[in-house]
């Protein structure tokens, strides 16, 4: 069995205006195959995405 191989990324998002916007690219980011987190910070325009890089 072969161990995950988690990384942390944050990124910059620019053009989110609200809370909806947020929450949709957490839920999009949640959708791709890897990812194991995400957390959208509306106020600073970043995404924190974990992944599993294999």
């Amino acid at each position: 069995m072969v161990a995950e191989d988690l990384r942390t990324v944050e990124l910059k998002v620019a053009g989110m205006t609200c809370a909806m916007c947020a929450k949709t690219i957490e839920y999009s980011l949640l959708d791709l195959d890897g990812t194991t987190h995400a957390e959208v910070n509306l106020g600073n325009e970043t995404v924190r995405v974990e992944y599993d890089s294999s």
